[in-house]
């Protein structure tokens, strides 16, 4: 097992969403919606320094932004890169089979994490993950499992940036649009026959 220490950025994950949301055309608000998530709590998850990664998964498509290359020193991460999302089946089996890789124990993981080996059997049954707890059990095992949640395809213009942003929030606008539509139809359906049995019971 290698002795040497991974080094994995400090990375403020809240704050870097913040920010490409002040370069980009779309409001905070607009993001929520598209991630089909309520404004006020998309505002508490971005004073949050870590985030679950198949929440950031979401973010990262919503803004065509590749944040997981911030803790990979990614030189394009900056460039308004295309980006191809990586959903990994299991961040959990990701760690088992890198600590299969190096020859280290799940007792000597839970020692050097300070936990115990029962939730060592949890994490590696995880399929999302904590990006600080993820950012230290990679330097514990010497990989970076953020690279594994994404892949680097082209660089486009800023035209073509904007339009696959648009492209994703008009779908995502379309979809809840319709989904609103049809708890519209529920709830009058619901009006109507309590209606009718009000109407039964006063008789």
């Amino acid at each position: 097992m290698s002795s040497e220490v991974l080094f994995i950025p400090d990375i403020h994950i809240g704050n870097c969403i913040s920010e490409c949301i002040q370069k980009s055309p779309f409001t905070k608000a607009e993001i929520a919606r598209s991630i089909n998530m309520n404004p006020a709590n998309f505002n508490k998850l971005l004073k949050k320094k870590s985030i679950e990664t198949d929440r950031l998964i979401e973010i990262s498509h919503a803004l065509a932004y590749n944040f997981f290359a911030a803790w990979n020193q990614d030189p394009n991460k900056d460039q308004g890169i295309k980006i191809s999302i990586e959903r990994p089946e299991s961040v959990g089996k990701l760690i088992e089979n890198q600590m299969k890789i190096i020859g280290i124990t799940q007792k000597t993981l839970a020692e050097k994490l300070g936990v115990t080996q029962p939730e060592i059997n949890r994490i590696i049954n995880k399929a999302s993950f904590d990006t600080d707890k993820l950012a230290t059990i990679s330097k514990l095992l010497s990989h970076n499992f953020f690279q594994d949640f994404y892949s680097i395809t082209e660089i486009p213009t800023e035209k073509e940036q904007y339009s696959d942003h648009y492209a994703y929030l008009i779908t995502r606008v379309e979809q809840l649009a319709g989904e609103n539509e049809r708890l519209k139809f529920e709830l009058e359906e619901v009006k109507a026959e309590n209606t009718k049995l009000k109407e039964h019971l006063s008789k």
